[in-house]
């Protein structure tokens, strides 16, 4: 894709035909906005008529001529800001924005807030659109304090500006702000946000982990479950937590929750329940956990971690021989990496050398292999990252197996 991309950038008659496409749709618009301009102009002096007309063919000129800056300024000079010319302005400045020239977007729509005969709704739309420029540009604050005057003069939460503010308050880790405006987004707008508000109690909770009190945990934990009863992570956290007490029991119920609300994330549940089992002493309760998990599905980790108990249980051929069986089954990388570790310990001098160059081709394969991968847009990590950072989607990012 990116060759691709050069390509065309890099070839001259490709280049041309996409600025010339942009050339034309500000023509098309501007030809918009002389058709209404020439409408409102009947209603006036025929002087202001035509020196409307003079600007207008000087802007397009600059714009036809390369000159985008010389054009916002004949723009800006043209156009008195009423009700009938505000959404020219806003045209124009959205305009610059969507092909990245957020500075001269800003120049147009800070024209329009500068003008002291805007009304209490024209402000408005023009508080949310310089909102937009300076979200755009990355300037969060700057938006977020744009977005919530607008706001305030409109004595209510704007539609517009319910999207961008979530968006900034969740890149600045609000999670608090997050979770009012993803509500308020779902209340108003009807949009789905039940997956994301609970991730947002969990990077509630994630932010202050270790300081929480059981009671604080207890409620946002609750609000989480609430707003998805299927967030696997939610789960997991909450064995995290028990396991953290010592309240191992407790900690085990968490983690099986994790198989009813999706099956693909078991794995990450294996090793720490495997843990829970061995605290309380209870080698039977492992062994039914495990050998019903691996009949009702048999992950991976799973097949891995009843490998390492059989080798402890009874020794290095029973447990080789359990995972050649599940091998021929399911083939897998890191299975063979393990089986290679069990023969190694089996055989003699001359044949554990020629395992162990195998082995250590397996090592150099895994050790740069993506263990996760979003099932949204294919981004794959070696960490599981709650929210994926090629496509932003929460929840997407799921195990593969190697």
């Amino acid at each position: 894709m990116h060759h691709h991309y050069h390509h065309i950038i890099s070839h001259p008659f490709h280049f041309h035909f996409i600025h010339a496409v942009y050339i034309v749709f500000f023509v098309l618009v501007l030809l918009v906005i002389s058709f209404y301009l020439g409408r409102s102009a009947q209603r006036r002096s025929s002087r202001r008529k035509l020196s409307l007309s003079k600007h207008y063919f000087v802007g397009l000129n600059y714009l036809l001529n390369e000159q985008p800056d010389k054009a916002v300024d004949v723009f800006i000079r043209m156009l008195d800001v009423d009700s009938e010319t505000l959404e020219t302005h806003v045209a124009i400045g959205s305009l610059f924005r969507r092909r990245g020239e957020v500075e001269r977007a800003i120049r147009i729509h800070q024209n329009l807030i500068s003008k002291p005969n805007l009304s209490r709704a024209m402000r408005i739309q023009a508080l949310i659109e310089l909102g937009h420029d300076y979200l755009h540009a990355g300037l969060y604050d700057r938006a977020e304090r744009l977005y919530l005057e607008a706001i305030d003069m409109g004595g209510k939460v704007a539609a517009p500006c319910i999207k961008p503010l979530l968006t900034i308050y969740q890149h600045e880790k609000e999670w608090v702000k997050a979770i009012q405006y993803a509500q308020l987004l779902q209340a108003q707008l009807k949009e789905p946000m039940n997956t994301i508000i609970a991730h947002y109690y969990c990077e509630l909770i994630g932010a202050s982990f270790l300081q929480l009190t059981d009671t604080k945990f207890k409620e946002y934990l609750a609000l989480a479950l609430a707003a998805d009863p299927k967030c696997v992570r939610v789960s997991l956290i909450e064995g995290e937590w028990y396991m953290r007490h010592n309240d191992f029991k407790t900690a085990i119920k968490a983690y099986k929750r994790v198989k009813d609300q999706d099956a693909d994330y078991i794995s990450e549940t294996v090793e720490p329940l495997a843990t829970c089992y061995e605290k309380l002493h209870d080698e039977t309760g492992l062994h039914d956990y495990l050998y019903q998990y691996l009949n009702e599905s048999p992950r991976l980790n799973l097949i891995l971690t009843i490998t390492d108990k059989l080798q402890l249980w009874h020794g290095d051929k029973v447990a080789a021989d359990f995972i050649v069986e599940h091998l021929r089954k399911q083939p897998s990388i890191q299975g063979l990496q393990r089986l290679t570790e069990l023969y190694i310990k089996q055989t003699n001098a001359e044949d554990q050398q020629r395992w162990q160059v195998l082995q250590s081709l397996i090592q150099d394969f895994l050790r740069d292999k993506m263990r996760y991968q979003c099932g949204h847009c294919g981004f794959t990590s070696k960490t599981l990252d709650w929210l994926c950072p090629g496509c932003r989607h929460w929840g997407t990012i799921k195990p593969q197996l190697i």
